[in-house]
């Protein structure tokens, strides 16, 4: 199954060695830090998040098969 972990390098409130640890425990999972975002990225800068989730899903039939 496709993961892609996507992290607000300015998140406070799970910052990104979070991701970071995250990633290390699904070690076929995509980490995408989105520059600048905090914890709500999709008020930060939205096109960046829309970015990240087509990347994602362009991803996916890859993964899948």
């Amino acid at each position: 199954m496709p993961v892609t972990i996507a992290c607000g390098t300015r998140d406070r409130l799970l910052p990104p060695r979070q991701a970071t640890r995250a990633k290390s425990m699904i070690p076929a999972a995509r980490l995408v830090p989105l520059p600048g975002c905090g914890h709500v990225p999709m008020s930060d800068p939205p096109e960046l998040v829309a970015g990240a989730i087509g990347d994602a899903t362009d991803f996916a039939p890859h993964f899948c098969g």
